[in-house]
């Protein structure tokens, strides 16, 4: 973890050098990216697409919604009050050890 974690902290200097427009906030936890951006609906795009090529097996899904955002397996609405609900990504296989599992 620590080497990808170093990895991708130099991943993201080069898309910060080579993107013309930045969002206002970024924020990643491993591999999970959250952004705000004010510079239209476009920008998240280019700004993606630069990523992209950056590595050829590092490739970046863009989601975006203005009225919910889905980050670190939490889905959260804003409907007149804060909810959260479990979001779960269509490749997640729902296998979950038994809080006694002597697993690491």
């Amino acid at each position: 973890m620590n080497y990808a974690s170093n990895y991708m902290g130099s991943w993201e200097k080069e898309l910060f050098c080579w993107s013309s427009r930045h969002p206002i906030a970024y924020l990643r936890f491993v591999d999970d990216v959250w952004g705000h951006w004010t510079h239209g609906a476009e920008a998240p795009e280019e700004f993606f697409n630069v990523g992209n090529q950056i590595h050829p097996i590092i490739q970046l899904e863009l989601q975006y919604a203005t009225d919910k955002i889905e980050f670190l397996d939490v889905l959260t609405i804003r409907d007149g009050s804060l909810i959260t609900d479990l979001f779960t990504k269509p490749s997640d296989k729902h296998l979950y050890l038994h809080r006694d599992s002597s697993h690491p």
